[in-house]
């Protein structure tokens, strides 16, 4: 899938042998970002799925009908 990928969007033929050192190299080199992403949420007062402060469920109390 990443082969044909990279062919179908960018031009670049790639040896499946090649797809998995490049995935290690790149997972590595965000490896201390994405830790400490995660420990930002982690320890976060307010974890929400983007910017907004929109609660679901009955979380804020403000939905009667716990929806």
């Amino acid at each position: 899938m990443v082969q044909s990928a990279l062919a179908d969007l960018f031009g670049i033929s790639m040896s499946l042998g090649t797809v998995n050192p490049l995935r290690i190299e790149a997972s590595d080199a965000v490896a201390n970002c994405v830790d400490k992403a995660k420990l930002d949420v982690q320890r976060s007062n307010v974890v929400g799925a983007d910017e907004t402060s929109f609660n679901q469920g009955y979380i804020d109390g403000g939905n009667p009908n716990n929806f």
